[in-house]
């Protein structure tokens, strides 16, 4: 029988990250098959879908409320696809909301889980902390300083790094940059970033370009 690794990402950030791990885990363990809650880019390296991860980016009180039947019925497939497929191991990345709930499942079906982004409870909700340390065997963290953090309340972390850090690579010089977009190399640039889903695009959006035209007012500035 081959190895069976469950893989869950329920946005666009972690599917980015799920994938990057994938792909080296597919080179450490020829063979291993992958399935689970995946977006294009996991689907791309090989991740058989069971959930598709797009169903799960929906944020905010009122956006989730509309949306809880089909949540509820994708954490529904995901718990009786590990029942039925029996996975060697389970990697859930970010998401708490929905994958905390799912690694309580999967503890109790015997299933090893390991975290991939850890909650940001030292930022709020830290009650999460008693649901990771029961159910979570080993978290990875992004951030220096979350390992301490997490290991003084008892929880398996290790730190691993940003996985942006590896991924972004600059494709132009600056020079470049401002020559392809026409802008004005004397002038200082703001990116305007209102998120990757569209609920939050929508909220943020219209008080990012108020921000935009405050900021026009007192300097020559260039948004992106």
């Amino acid at each position: 029988m081959p190895l069976k690794i469950l893989v869950s990402a329920g946005e666009a950030s972690g599917d980015l990250y799920a994938a990057a791990l994938v792909d080296r885990l597919k080179a450490a363990l020829p063979g291993a098959e992958f399935f689970g809650c995946a977006g294009p880019r996991m689907r791309a390296s090989g991740v058989r879908p069971v959930v598709d991860a797009a169903s799960l980016s929906v944020v905010g009180l009122f956006e989730v409320l509309g949306h809880i039947p089909r949540i509820y019925l994708e954490y529904r497939k995901m718990v009786a696809a590990a029942r039925r497929e029996r996975p060697a191991l389970a990697i859930l990345t970010d998401s708490p909301d929905f994958h905390l709930r799912l690694a309580e499942r999967y503890k109790q079906q015997g299933i090893p889980v390991v975290y991939l982004v850890a909650p940001q409870v030292w930022a709020w909700r830290r009650g999460r902390i008693r649901s990771i340390k029961r159910n979570i065997d080993r978290l990875l963290c992004i951030f220096p300083f979350e390992e301490d953090f997490f290991r003084s309340h008892g929880v398996e972390a290790q730190y691993i790094g940003h996985p942006l850090a590896g991924l972004i690579r600059p494709s132009l010089s600056r020079d470049e940059f401002f020559e392809q977009f026409g802008l004005d190399g004397c002038r200082p640039v703001v990116s305007l970033l209102p998120g990757s889903r569209k609920g939050e695009a929508m909220r943020h959006l219209p008080v990012l370009l108020e921000a935009a035209r405050m900021i026009a007012k007192q300097c020559p500035a260039q948004f992106l």
